[in-house]
């Protein structure tokens, strides 16, 4: 789900009795992110777009995951 604040969405579903699954960070590929399930188990990645990127530095990223 894209959201001004993710941060704050994450923090209002585990206050609402959900879990952190990955914590919300800066992700390589351009966007704010993480994802979160709510009390009923449903998964849901919260997000913001910050950066526009090209094809290069994505791929740099993925490149440093597999290394």
């Amino acid at each position: 789900v894209i959201v001004d604040d993710p941060d704050a969405v994450a923090d209002a579903l585990v206050e609402a009795g959900g879990e952190v699954l990955i914590p919300v960070d800066d992700r390589f590929y351009g966007y704010r992110e993480g994802r979160v399930a709510d009390p009923f188990g449903h998964a849901w990645i919260v997000s913001r777009k910050i950066a526009d990127l090209d094809d290069a530095t994505i791929q740099a990223g993925v490149d440093e995951l597999e290394s």
